[in-house]
């Protein structure tokens, strides 16, 4: 089993690596699983040996079931007794083994996979240098990604308590199908072959109805969320009545795309079932004749119910998961389209840089999507900083400033090189280490005031306090424990920027870039502030970007921005 895994696993590495890169983030869940169970592969050979194995323990029981209808004018209540009766009582016990194991250790199988996949997504995610990535919304986002890997999770729950066992299940039922006939055999293969062939083609105009809706439903989420999460501003700006007409409006073209869906699946269902039951009835009939004929035995008549029972499950099985690998596809279209093609692995794609001695942006361009959805390039011919220099970028809202620091630390990909130190990069190919953007957009976190400003650190108290001073917010922060988040917590715009700017300083980056670090900070405070941090930041490189002129006198020299062109003031 692992052999076999291992072996389909590097096939589909070395697709993703020539042909096919669609494959980084696979359409269908399996093949998803297929390439990502490092860590996880032992275990769910394990598990889903457990689930065929006891599968096969229930067979025991019918197997046994058959045999006592066929020797019944013979049976005595001694034998029913010393052989029967135990036997039932083994095989239960066997088959509710395995299925106490895989209820113990393949229930939490999948949560725990999903855990360990949605980390490796979130770091892929931080690790890409995609504006589209780094514009897309949050709520959107989370809600395409907890798509994706809910149909991870629902495969995997899937092929441990179904996949596995149907496969079972349909070994068992063929060979009772051979045993009756090898032409029985043959006739309900080319009729379930057929049968399969007809459910093709029904399934396959489920796909449009399955695009409507997987979009609505996406819509409708996206859009729930984006509102949930600002539920204590919605009554500040009087958005209340917006707010319940967006969510009618969204939710009542889900439900009507799902009434299109669902209609589609009863009728399709319809058709299905009865064609199933036709070749049903008519191997029992033959099969009765064949005990007349005394060809089989009466209780063969039980393992033919039984391999149709299964078979009633496969054939469903089959045909609801070739839905749900439509309904993959599509999602996994979704996710493709929002987020890019990006790679899921557990290490870092782009090399870890350290800046020692100097920065050096040469003839580079990138074209970057502003707050307003509108597309912009900026174009840096010479842009440089050496170690323990601070430099200055003045620049109007948009005009690119937030996204040159975005190139510099490599968040970001574009076109050009860039020199750090003796070594050339190219845009968006390497990770700048021990630097830190302090932006208005940073968030802080549901955690104490403590925690958000160490970020998990040990720092000690009287440099935390140091640090509160210097950025005058030692008044309304006298407790460090308080959660931020609570409803007894509350922050005004410039206490929260005060907050994020202590929280970079705490953490004494070798490389400091400010993007628009006083905004909504008051003048006085604002002036207080920029004195307090020019004696501290003299032996730190630091960019500072800022449509106001007044915060240059932190900088020793500066560039400014015209027409998406940076210049050296």
């Amino acid at each position: 089993m692992r052999k076999i895994s291992k072996t389909i696993k590097n096939m589909l590495i070395k697709l993703r690596k020539t042909r096919y890169p669609f494959l980084k983030i696979p359409r269908f869940a399996p093949i998803f699983i297929i390439l990502n169970l490092a860590g996880f592969t032992i275990k769910f050979a394990l598990l889903t040996l457990t689930s065929m194995a006891g599968t096969a323990s229930a067979f025991i029981f019918v197997y046994l079931l058959g045999d006592v209808v066929s020797n019944s004018s013979a049976l005595t209540i001694d034998r029913l007794k010393s052989f029967y009766i135990p036997l039932f009582i083994l095989a239960i016990f066997i088959k509710e083994l395995f299925d106490y194991f895989l209820r113990r250790f393949g229930e939490p199988f999948s949560t725990i996979y999903v855990d360990r996949i949605r980390l490796r997504f979130l770091n892929s995610l931080l690790d890409s240098s995609s504006q589209h990535t780094q514009n897309i919304s949050p709520h959107r986002s989370l809600s395409i990604l907890d798509k994706y890997l809910g149909n991870i999770r629902e495969s995997l729950d899937e092929w441990l308590w179904n996949g596995s066992r149907k496969l079972v299940q349909l070994a068992i039922s063929l060979g009772i199908l051979y045993y009756q006939s090898p032409v029985v055999l043959w006739a309900n293969l080319t009729y379930f072959l057929s049968f399969a062939f007809i459910t093709y083609l029904i399934s396959k105009r489920y796909l449009p109805f399955a695009q409507r809706y997987a979009q609505a439903d996406l819509n409708a989420s996206s859009n729930i969320n984006s509102f949930a999460f600002q539920i204590p501003s919605i009554l500040k700006i009087g958005a209340r009545g917006f707010f319940q007409e967006s969510y009618l409006r969204s939710t009542k073209a889900r439900a009507e795309s799902l009434y299109s869906l669902k209609r589609f699946h009863a009728d399709r269902w319809f058709i299905q079932l009865v064609l199933f039951y036709l070749g049903y009835i008519a191997t029992l009939i033959y099969g009765a004749w064949q005990v007349q004929s005394g060809a089989l035995a009466l209780g063969f008549l039980v393992l033919i119910k039984y391999a149709f029972d299964l078979l009633n499950g496969v054939i469903i099985y089959i045909s609801e998961y070739s839905v749900n690998l439509i309904r993959q596809r599509t999602d996994a279209d979704i996710i493709r389209k929002e987020l890019g093609h990006i790679e899921i692995s557990d290490t870092e794609q782009r090399p870890l840089v350290n800046f020692n001695r100097f920065i050096h942006l040469l003839n580079c361009s990138c074209r970057f999507t502003t707050k307003d959805g509108a597309t912009r390039s900026i174009s840096i011919p010479n842009f440089s900083i050496s170690r323990g220099e601070r430099v200055g970028v003045m620049g109007a809202s948009g005009a690119g400033k937030s996204t040159l620091l975005s190139l510099v630390t490599g968040i970001l990909g574009g076109d050009g090189e860039i020199y750090i130190d003796d070594e050339r990069y190219l845009l968006g190919n390497f990770q700048l280490n021990d630097a830190t953007i302090v932006s208005p957009a940073d968030p802080l976190f549901n955690t104490t005031i403590l925690e958000n400003l160490t970020m998990g650190r040990s720092v000690n108290e009287s440099e935390i306090r140091k640090v509160l001073t210097l950025v005058c917010a030692e008044n309304f922060l006298p407790n460090l424990d308080l959660e931020y988040g609570s409803d007894s917590v509350h922050f005004s715009t410039g206490q929260l920027q005060r907050i994020r700017l202590a929280r970079a300083l705490i953490s004494r980056p070798k490389f400091l870039l400010l993007d628009e670090p006083f905004t909504g900070i008051d003048s006085s405070t604002r002036k207080k502030i920029i004195q307090n941090l020019i004696p501290y930041l003299a032996e730190m490189s630091v960019i500072l970007v800022t449509h106001e002129k007044e915060d240059l006198v932190l900088t020793q020299r500066s560039y400014h921005f015209h027409d998406g062109k940076l210049l050296e003031s």
